[in-house]
């Protein structure tokens, strides 16, 4: 498991407002971001959590590969997050001058200034391409070549250095064995800063070779830029890993999408004569005789960069017959389906005449059974009681979970314990949230239906 994360927020908010306690630590520590989820999902290998600022996902996935290589293990989960829920960051972030004052994060462009917070995570699964193919997995992109560097001692500890990021550039498609040629689309870091997006178009430009005779791979024989942050901000932590997902997105669809809100290039970018084409259009970018290929730069606040080349997948990897089973969750909560004088089709018919339901379909739109309260209030306080080897006798059904000693370890017992007997799929955070056996209950009776799935 490796995950990148860097704020504290969440820790500043609870020190701020006294919501200090016994889980506190294991709740805001980064290292627990990785560790709880090899805990959770009884994951062997590796468990790291990457601070390296804004290229945190980046760099994570970068390690991942790394080993992979080394056979560490044989498949790695890769995750980034940037949750923003305190303002202390976002202050000193405005006092760096780097916010955009317009509410626009627009890289590159001539009325570019500065970026705009985002949220976001995501997450990916990484395994030996061989592997995947004789598993039958489909395969959305090949990591054909990785880089991570460090500016070194360059004009300040939070100025970007083009020469740094031309470096890393040149030791990714090193690693992937291409010339800089090959590559057609490049997703950009793009944080639309005075002093990030020239450094950046520098190190492209250098890293990649590109003079005013180069033919690139991509679409009218230029090299595409864009950034993902024009569409959804600057996710820090998570922005190298959202970018990752944006350049697949680009392989899977045969299309470049366009930055929302692009104009016209920065004067300050030396573009002259140059193959370089900002994404102000959608462009289709279709399968050719030649593997696409696209760069993925990301660049941390303090120096530290990654950089991974994305290769499109082989094409009997793009599908596979292999169908997951997935259960058949049951919704309550949608009248549409349902007639009051039984015919189930009859509002769908209405709305999309087109629409026939299949049995599967059907049944999904029945409305499930009640649960008895009685039995779900039983259940749950011989799931506690278990956990915290007392009789349920001793439980009374409004007693605090934490006073009576359960901690984020026994949480997680207990909840495997209740997802079991009512099924859903319930996380150890929800007896924080229903701190006692009847709320959990209560809680219970309206998301879990009697045969098990969640409404």
């Amino acid at each position: 498991m490796f995950a990148g994360v860097s704020s504290y927020d969440y820790r500043e908010l609870a020190l701020r407002r006294g919501q200090v306690n016994s889980h506190t630590l294991a709740g805001t520590l980064h290292a627990f971001l990785a560790n709880r989820l090899s805990f959770h999902f009884d994951l062997r290998g590796p468990s790291v959590t990457i601070d390296t600022a804004c290229s945190s996902g980046l760099t994570a996935l970068t390690l991942a590969v790394i080993a992979l290589r080394g056979k560490q293990c044989s498949m790695a989960l890769v995750g980034a997050a940037n949750i923003i829920c305190d303002g202390f960051y976002h202050a000193t972030l405005q006092q760096a001058g780097v916010l955009s004052h317009t509410g626009r994060s627009v890289g590159f462009d001539a009325a570019a200034d500065g970026y705009v917070r985002g949220d976001g995570a995501g997450c990916v699964v990484l395994k030996p391409l061989t592997a995947a193919l004789e598993a039958g997995d489909p395969v959305l992109a090949v990591i054909a070549g990785i880089g991570m560097n460090h500016d070194g001692r360059s004009a300040t500890l939070t100025c970007p250095s083009a020469q740094a990021q031309a470096s890393l550039i040149r030791s990714a498609l090193a690693d992937a064995e291409v010339p800089g040629s090959a590559i057609g689309y490049l997703e950009a870091h793009g944080t639309g800063t005075a002093a990030g997006d020239p450094a950046e178009i520098d190190g492209i430009i250098n890293g990649l070779g590109l003079h005013d005779h180069s033919t690139m791979a991509g679409p009218e024989g230029q090299l595409w830029i864009g950034t993902a942050k024009a569409n959804v901000g600057h996710t820090e932590s998570a922005a190298g890993l959202l970018g990752l997902l944006n350049g697949i997105g680009v392989l899977h669809r045969e299309r470049i999408p366009r930055m929302p809100g692009f104009t016209a290039p920065s004067p300050a970018l030396d573009l002259d004569r140059l193959p370089i084409q900002f994404t102000d259009r959608d462009v289709s970018w279709p399968r050719t005789e030649s593997p696409r290929l696209i760069g993925v730069n990301c660049f941390g606040f303090g120096g530290a960069n990654a950089h991974v080349i994305l290769r499109e997948p082989p094409v009997c990897a793009t599908s596979s017959t292999q169908r997951i089973a997935r259960p058949l969750y049951q919704f309550q909560r949608q009248p549409y389906w349902l007639d009051p004088d039984g015919d189930t089709e009859l509002a769908a018919r209405d709305v999309h005449p087109q629409v026939t339901l299949t049995p599967m379909a059907r049944s999904g739109a029945t409305p499930p059974p009640a649960l008895d309260p009685a039995a779900v209030l039983d259940g749950v306080k011989e799931a506690v009681a278990a956990v915290l080897l007392i009789s349920t006798d001793e439980l009374g059904d409004d007693d605090q979970f934490h006073i009576l000693g359960m901690d984020s370890i026994l949480a997680v017992e207990c909840v495997h314990r209740i997802n079991t007997r009512f099924g859903g799929a319930h996380r150890s955070e929800v007896l924080h949230l229903f701190p006692s056996s009847r709320l959990l209950a209560n809680h219970l009776l309206t998301t879990v239906t009697d045969s098990g799935n969640r409404k």
